[in-house]
């Protein structure tokens, strides 16, 4: 046996084994490297798609989030109009039939509601039956009015919640029915009159403008047209409730105690909606 040639067959074989080992190592080495590298690169693209992903619906959230705010904004500045427009008309509407009706009630303003008040009896009032019932009827006139205008044209926005709103109009509703109600919630005796809510509403609109701005009438336009056909039918049954108006006319006192009741309730719930002090 020739052992040279074996040894160099061993070597040679060893070299070849060296070689292609070499060369798979070299080869697997590549092959990781590129994929490393690809592995890189497909970790970007995902981390580039995501963050693009994340910035497009930051970007949504935030126009959704100026889009809500500008919206509020607007909505403010609307319900800002509409008190404007409503709060001083609407309060002192109230505010005059309130005032009128203690007059007649609590101070003796009722004596120059009858067509006989001598006004040479008090020489420090100077009323007269003329103006203090022509301007009780205007008081009353100008509350329908402005009812009227407002059930058909204020903005629900206006109030803060359901609650408001339906507290707010069942106020205005028992004055409507403390004038309209029969038979009445109290005990009394004598004639009565009532002021039924179409009534209200022919008085309300016979007053109202017809305007893009809600108005009524002025008080020197309402005696201009005071004793025309239309104003003396619709004024009747107001008028019929306060001639010659005593305490001892008993149903038709109480109903104006009870309206009254009702009006101050109704002008304290109006303060605090429109945020008035």
């Amino acid at each position: 046996m020739d052992w040279n040639k074996i040894i160099e067959m061993v070597g040679g074989m060893a070299v070849i084994v060296a070689a292609i080992v070499w060369l798979a190592r070299s080869t697997i080495i590549h092959f990781f490297s590129r994929e490393l590298e690809k592995f890189k690169l497909d970790i970007k693209a995902h981390h580039d798609r995501e963050l693009e992903s994340l910035r497009h619906q930051y970007q949504l959230e935030a126009e959704k989030i100026k889009a809500r705010i500008q919206s509020e904004l607007s909505s403010d500045e609307r319900i800002r109009q509409e008190i404007i427009l409503w709060a001083n008309p609407i309060l002192n509407a109230v505010q005059t039939i309130d005032y009128r009706l203690d007059n007649i009630l609590n101070h003796a303003g009722y004596l120059a509601l009858d067509k006989n008040y001598d006004s040479s009896k008090n020489i420090n009032w100077s009323i007269t039956y003329s103006y203090f019932m022509n301007s009780t009827l205007y008081a009353f006139g100008s509350y329908f009015s402005w009812v009227r205008m407002l059930e058909e044209k204020l903005s629900f926005e206006l109030f803060r919640s359901h609650t408001d709103k339906d507290n707010f109009f069942t106020a205005l509703n028992a004055v409507m029915r403390a004038l309209s109600t029969f038979p009445p919630p109290y005990s009394c005796s004598g004639r009565d009159i009532q002021v039924f809510r179409m009534q209200q509403i022919a008085i309300g609109e016979m007053l109202s403008k017809q305007a893009q701005k809600p108005a009524c009438i002025t008080y020197d336009e309402f005696l201009n047209n005071l004793q025309t056909p239309n104003f003396q039918q619709r004024l009747s049954p107001l008028r019929e409730l306060l001639e010659s108006l005593t305490p001892e006319d008993d149903c038709r006192w109480k109903r104006l105690q009870s309206t009254h009741e009702a009006l101050k309730s109704l002008s304290e719930l109006c303060r605090k909606l429109l945020n008035i002090n």
